[in-house]
């Protein structure tokens, strides 16, 4: 009917999420549109069949509560030929999962399709932005107080990178922990995790290697870009990143035992010395 009222509900907002990715409408309606936004199809039913009678969208999976006004509201009673206001953008997603931070999304003014190029501002959001940066800092040490089981399995992961070195530990040896002064000790440190640890890795052991394909295309996946040249780079930057740590634990471990060999009592006396 030409005077429904209509409220669209979907599953993304992609007025928040388009311009996040930067491919959200400009506030010019002749103003080219950008090929890489979402939801052409509600779109076109805005701008045609739907045209002047939706009020209100809804949507979640952004987990957290942000509601977005038109800049300019229409002031004094409509009247019957005045143009219908533009709907309002609620984002209703904090239905139990974890948490989304309010401070670095959906928080500047954006165009959202199907509006004729109304611009928005958020008017409400649930946190609030200061609260959203304050818990974002907390996140290095509750994260692993909450979630100790990702240390399980991280650990589990890096000792299968690392399971080509356990069996030939003969990085160092305790001639040249005796010989060397602490700065060269640091860097045959470094030349044996770069040069030596890190390619066994990839080459003496298809387990291994295997791992590191695994990591490689979660980190990959887990970039948050549409050009994929990006994401192979950042993706690839973070699983060389995990390699290179887990090669370094290793070689860590090794170097100790071999200082304690020099400087302590390991392998001297019965077992009580050990």
């Amino acid at each position: 009917p030409a005077q429904a009222t209509v409220i669209v509900v979907t599953h993304d907002p992609n007025w928040v999420l388009d311009a996040y990715h930067g491919t959200a409408p400009t506030d010019e309606p002749a103003a080219p549109k950008h090929k890489g936004r979402t939801g052409k199809l509600l779109e076109y039913l805005m701008e045609t069949s739907l045209k002047g009678k939706v009020r209100l969208r809804l949507a979640g999976d952004i987990h957290n509560y942000m509601r977005h006004e038109p800049l300019e509201q229409p002031h004094g009673r409509a009247s019957e030929s005045a143009a219908p206001p533009p709907p309002a953008l609620v984002v209703a997603g904090g239905g139990g999962a974890f948490l989304h931070p309010t401070h670095m999304i959906g928080h500047e003014p954006l165009t959202a399709s199907g509006t004729g190029g109304t611009k928005y501002t958020r008017a409400a959001t649930y946190p609030a932005s200061d609260v959203s940066a304050a818990i974002s800092h907390q996140i290095l040490l509750k994260f692993r107080q909450r979630n100790w089981g990702f240390d399980l399995i991280g650990g589990m992961a890096y000792c299968i990178l690392a399971s080509p070195l356990f069996h030939t530990c003969d990085l160092t040896s305790t001639a040249a922990i005796d010989s060397q002064s602490a700065a060269s000790t640091l860097g045959s440190f470094l030349s044996d995790t770069f040069y030596v640890a890190a390619p066994r890795i990839l080459t003496s052991s298809s387990l291994a290697f295997l791992a590191f394909l695994a990591f490689f295309s979660i980190c990959v996946c887990s970039v948050d870009h549409d050009k994929l040249g990006v994401r192979l780079w950042l993706g690839g930057a973070h699983a060389a990143a995990h390699l290179y740590s887990a090669a370094a634990v290793t070689v860590f471990i090794d170097y100790l035992i071999a200082v304690l060999r020099v400087y302590g009592n390991l392998g001297q006396g019965g077992l009580d010395l050990q």
